[in-house]
């Protein structure tokens, strides 16, 4: 593990081989505990194909029995027909590869960089220091977001939405099972995706409690640095 960066005494960013249990929760979001999709070759081209073999002959039959055919066609029907069943086989088996050329761009383009987090086989194993914090409850989702302060500048955002009842304590107390935020926190993301795999805080907890405070669409995604000055937090929050 490396220290935190002289440069940046608030971030320090080191890459560490990736965990079991990282490796499952990528191969989970990159859909590998799933079984695939689509059609197999028996599925999608050999069984419509041959369920179109009897329906054509026995149209071919009621058609000649009834002498709906010209004459000309009477005497090339088995060709006609071979023909008929040849080019639809063609035609089943190209659909069935374009569909499954469709599915694997799609796969790459929504799976693609927790593949690639899953062939590089390491995370970015992020460290971080805070000298302050401010958790508040949102109105409208009732989920807490804690913004930790690392410098005057900056802030890391972490929205805790693990307890299912935050909506039912009251303002300034906490439920039992709300996350408590700490001086120093380490996050192991996975470097393509940016996907967060974990976030463990260490040394002392902040000695702060949940108060109300007002929703916003422009908060920071979660668990992410957020480049706002620490003053024009405390504003904002004074106000709501």
């Amino acid at each position: 593990m490396s220290a935190l960066r002289e440069a940046d005494p608030g971030v320090g960013v080191a890459p560490v081989p990736m965990q079991e249990e990282e490796r499952r929760r990528l191969a989970r979001f990159a859909g590998l505990d799933r079984p695939a999709s689509g059609q197999g070759l028996w599925r999608g081209v050999l069984r419509p194909w041959l369920s179109l073999i009897p329906a054509s002959v026995l149209l071919a039959w009621l058609a000649q029995r009834a002498l709906l055919l010209p004459s000309w066609l009477e005497s090339r029907l088995l060709p006609v027909l071979a023909a008929y069943l040849s080019a639809s086989g063609l035609a089943i088996a190209g659909r069935w590869l374009w569909l499954r050329r469709r599915r694997a761009q799609w796969r790459r383009r929504v799976h693609g960089p927790y593949l690639a987090d899953l062939d590089r086989g390491d995370v970015e194993e992020e460290r971080y220091a805070f000298d302050a914090c401010k958790s508040w409850r949102e109105p409208e989702r009732g989920a807490v977001l804690h913004l930790l302060r690392i410098d005057a500048e900056r802030c890391f955002a972490v929205h805790d939405y693990r307890d299912e009842d935050y909506a039912a304590f009251l303002a300034g107390e906490a439920p039992r099972r709300l996350l408590r935020p700490a001086r120093r926190a380490v996050l192991r993301r996975a470097p393509v995706s940016r996907l967060a795999l974990s976030l463990r805080f260490d040394d002392d907890a902040f000695a702060t409690v949940v108060e109300d405070g007002p929703y916003s669409d422009r908060w920071p995604p979660n668990r992410q640095v957020w480049r706002v000055p620490w003053d024009e937090v405390e504003q904002r929050l004074m106000a709501a």
